[in-house]
């Protein structure tokens, strides 16, 4: 079965060898910089991407890039708080997380309004135009049901066995209606060095990682009832994708584990988690999932034994097929040799059509 498989892979990839991944906008400016955090896309031309422009001879500038066209063209709009996260729910109703509140468009991005004033939110999802969900710090969840005017506490979330002052909800997924948000309780950890790791690549990489708490919220009616759990793990959740009966997760490790990130199917029914990706030489960063079940692995190329390198790197990106097996057929697609960054995140149109962003400016299409 494997082996008809990877014929039938190899196949798609022949039928598919003209598409790459291509740089479809790059900001290229003198002595400044476009750190891209984040990308949607609520319809096939409509799209967002969040970041801040920094720079020697410029103050900081937040920016949501947005296009109307399929990426012909990138307008940029002013904002006025630093951007966390983004949900759409259509192509014109977004909500935007920043370091100090919650704000809404109607308009696809072409202007927002403040709809409430708060700090330590890491994550955003809304369900629909009224309900919607915000998670963060210290170890808290709130709910709105009327379109993000109001907001309270999900008192789940406090039942989480971690401290709330190292503990900080940060993923937030849904699929009809199931829900999972999903935090991380790590102290901060200190060994007396007074520079990062990065000046002391050595010492970084000889720390062995700690195991730390991950606590999740679940419910199976869309947020109205929710179940707390916690767990020793080795990394960090960063990503949950999920799907029909399965999803998948993206998990971040420290320096010295033996490898920089893992990306593991979660099978519903039977509650298990198979490992799918794991390359000593990869840094994963985003992950994607289709309807058909495809996955696609974004990250970028490690150099050596040390992860944390300031300088960034090639653009890697795969593409698997999971099969009923759990075998899973990977392929590399082809990027942009002039791609390059710290971290890739990953958004696709309702269509299915691929966008990446870089924390380098760049902005890719698969195409």
């Amino acid at each position: 079965m494997v082996f008809l498989l990877r014929i039938l892979f190899l196949c798609i990839s022949v039928a598919t060898a003209a598409e790459k991944w291509k740089i479809n906008y790059f900001y290229d400016q003198p002595e400044s910089s476009f750190e891209l955090r984040g990308v949607q896309f609520p319809s096939d031309q409509r799209g967002l991407v969040y970041g801040v422009i920094t720079g020697s001879k410029e103050k900081e500038r937040s920016v949501m890039l947005i296009t109307s066209n399929g990426g012909a063209k990138w307008t940029e709009v002013a904002l006025k708080e630093n951007p966390v996260a983004l949900s759409c729910i259509d192509d014109s109703q977004c909500w935007l997380a920043t370091d100090r509140g919650i704000w809404k468009t109607e308009e696809s991005g072409r202007d927002w309004k403040k709809l409430k004033k708060q700090e330590g939110i890491a994550a955003i999802h809304f369900s629909t135009s009224k309900i919607g969900f915000a998670a963060g710090y210290p170890k808290a969840v709130w709910k709105t049901t009327d379109g993000g005017l109001t907001w309270t506490g999900v008192p789940a979330a406090a039942k989480a066995e971690a401290s709330p002052q190292t503990t900080a909800f940060d993923v937030i997924a849904q699929h009809g209606n199931d829900m999972m948000i999903i935090g991380l309780s790590r102290p901060r950890r200190t060994d007396g060095s007074l520079f990062p790791d990065w000046m002391e690549p050595e010492r970084a990489a000889s720390r062995r990682e700690w195991p730390a708490v991950t606590v999740m919220l679940d419910s199976r009616d869309a947020g109205a009832n929710w179940n707390a759990s916690s767990a020793s793990l080795f990394g960090h959740i960063v990503e949950v994708k999920m799907g029909e009966g399965m999803g998948i997760s993206l998990i971040i490790h420290e320096q010295a584990f033996q490898y920089p990130s893992e990306v593991l199917k979660i099978d519903f029914k039977s509650g298990q988690n198979t490992s799918i990706h794991h390359e000593k030489d990869k840094l994963i960063t985003s992950v994607h999932l289709s309807k058909d079940k495809n996955i696609v692995a974004a990250g970028i190329e490690v150099l050596g034994s040390f992860r944390a390198n300031p300088t960034p790197s090639k653009v890697q990106i795969q593409q698997g097929y999971i099969a009923e097996s759990n075998a899973v057929i990977w392929r590399t697609m082809a990027v942009d040799y002039k791609a390059v960054a710290r971290r890739v995140t990953l958004a696709a149109t309702p269509s299915g059509k691929l966008w990446a962003v870089t924390d380098t400016g760049m902005i890719l299409e698969w195409k």
